[in-house]
């Protein structure tokens, strides 16, 4: 992927940017978009299991990985706050070797980020100061 492809709105530091991660060859696919050198972006890749054919031809790549987050996100947001969210995906999500213009915080781990916040939740409820039984 060509360097500088991340435009506004998604350069912006308060979008969440997605790329995809291709398992079948272990790296950024060549469809994802990069930072601009020395920029964190996207923030996040997602694999994308297989490609499909729609009405319009082959679907795959950030058309499928964004609203795969988005869903995520908006999953989780019943639950736990957006700070929260967004901190336990990014330090969960697994490096695969690209530099960080090309894929961010690296691919995502559901169940890593699932698990921490659901730790986080666990040991807040146990705080007494937050109002739990302590």
């Amino acid at each position: 992927p060509a360097e500088g492809t991340i435009y506004c709105p998604g350069n912006s530091p308060d979008a969440i940017t997605v790329g995809t991660y291709d398992r079948r060859s272990g790296t950024v696919a060549s469809s994802s978009s990069v930072g601009r050198p020395g920029q964190c972006k996207p923030d996040l890749l997602a694999e994308i299991p297989r490609a499909r054919h729609g009405k319009s031809g082959l679907i795959t790549g950030t058309s499928f990985a964004s609203p795969a987050v988005a869903g995520v996100i908006a999953a989780c947001l019943t639950r736990y706050g957006s700070d929260r969210i967004m901190g336990a995906l990014l330090a969960t999500a697994r490096d695969v070797g690209a530099p960080r213009n090309a894929q961010g915080a690296g691919c995502l781990d559901l169940e890593k980020a699932l698990e921490v916040l659901q730790n986080e939740d666990h040991t807040d409820s146990a705080d007494p100061r937050q109002g739990g039984a302590g």
